[in-house]
């Protein structure tokens, strides 16, 4: 009985992704809009110490085929040489201009407030904010902008390819990408009543007059998540979003170890469910006991129950693989989905710890309270 009862649950947990994935689009199977009818696109990007990415990342965006187009790259008070490539960058292009943020207001996170400058100075109907070390591919843009406008969308989020040096590391990742897609079901977003919502901060192009209209950064301006709350704030507001695979037309090496990964996802992970401890441990616990649960049953069970217990690993593992290949990772990262949740609950789970012992987070070098963060919790955000 328990056997069968999980396997039902499977099917209806991993089909339903599995059909929504199918209907996103794919960036590279857009046809670019025409140059004639392309409207004025400010990139936006903000930066603190990325000096060793923002050369390819910014000749990457002045080699977009794109005819009315302007860059506001914002360095955010770095300590390398980030500002000085930059400035190298925007001297050989003048549709490049550089930003220096000297000082941190009270009340904002890094990030936030430098894209929230940088939008302040944008020209284009339309704003693309990405970070500085996402690669797009020279179309990216116009085929970007082309869904926007067919589709009248107020944000438009595109997945990157990942790029992963080391197997393990890609399993890792398409682990996560999968437990994001059941969790935040980013192919329901175009649905105004859906309550879905997405954004990626590899691609998030927005319509300029409603970011304006909510307030921009402002009302997340606390948020680690930025990206995907920017995503969140927009539904709230009842704007409409459309979410698109990027098959390769953007990418970026998000992480490049283990140990780059566990620091990154320290500032996150317990953002992501909004600091509340029960949500987070509901959450680990539900991820783990979905994927390993399988695993065991085939491990202690006998008899007719050891085929329920097979196939629902294996609706997992063609979910994970499904997912993976989304975002470019190897498919039998899928095979590896058990052991990739227990590793993230691990994360999460610290991540959580870390920002109970340090009494906030760290990131880019600047301390966050975790007061000032939780006033800034989803629920409380109309108050903030």
């Amino acid at each position: 009985m328990l056997a069968t009862a999980f396997l039902a649950f499977s099917v209806v947990l991993a089909v339903v992704p599995l059909v929504g994935n199918r209907t996103v689009a794919r960036l590279r199977q857009i046809a670019p809009l025409d140059p004639g009818r392309c409207p004025p696109v400010t990139v936006v990007v903000a930066a603190r110490n990325e000096g060793t990415h923002v050369g390819p990342a910014l000749a990457s965006l002045a080699r977009q085929d794109y005819p009315a187009l302007d860059i506001v790259f914002v360095d955010d008070r770095s300590e390398d040489d980030t500002r000085q490539r930059a400035e190298a960058v925007a001297a050989a292009d003048a549709r490049v201009r550089v930003v220096h943020v000297e000082t941190l207001p009270d009340g904002w996170l890094g990030k936030n407030h430098a894209l929230h400058v940088g939008a302040g100075l944008a020209r284009g109907e339309y704003l693309l904010f990405t970070d500085a070390d996402v690669v797009l591919e020279p179309t990216a843009l116009r085929r970007g902008v082309a869904i926007a406008e067919a589709r009248g969308v107020d944000l438009l989020a595109v997945t990157p390819r990942i790029d992963v040096p080391g197997y393990w590391l890609a399993a890792l990742l398409g682990g996560f990408f999968t437990f994001f897609t059941i969790y935040i079901q980013p192919y329901l977003a175009r649905f105004r009543y859906s309550g879905a919502y997405v954004g990626f901060g590899a691609f998030n192009l927005v319509r300029a007059a409603t970011y304006r209209a909510i307030g921009g950064h402002g009302p997340i301006r606390l948020r680690p998540d930025d990206d995907l709350a920017l995503g969140r704030l927009m539904r709230a507001e009842g704007r409409r979003l459309d979410v698109a695979y990027g098959d390769g037309e953007v990418s970026v090496v998000w992480y490049r170890s283990f140990g780059e990964m566990m620091r990154g996802l320290e500032k996150n992970t317990f953002a992501g469910m909004d600091y509340r401890v029960a949500a987070t441990l509901a959450s680990v616990a539900a991820m783990v006991v979905v994927t390993v649960a399988p695993v065991v049953g085939l491990a202690l069970d006998t008899g007719a129950p050891l085929l329920a217990w097979g196939a629902s690993w294996a609706l997992m593992a063609v979910l994970g693989a499904d997912c993976a290949r989304r975002i470019g990772l190897p498919r039998s990262s899928g095979l590896w989905l058990p052991a990739a949740a227990v590793v993230q609950g691990g994360l999460f789970l610290r991540g959580m710890w870390l920002v109970w012992r340090r009494g906030g987070i760290v990131w880019r070098g600047t301390f966050y309270p975790i007061d000032a963060l939780k006033a800034h919790r989803w629920r409380r955000r109309r108050r903030a």
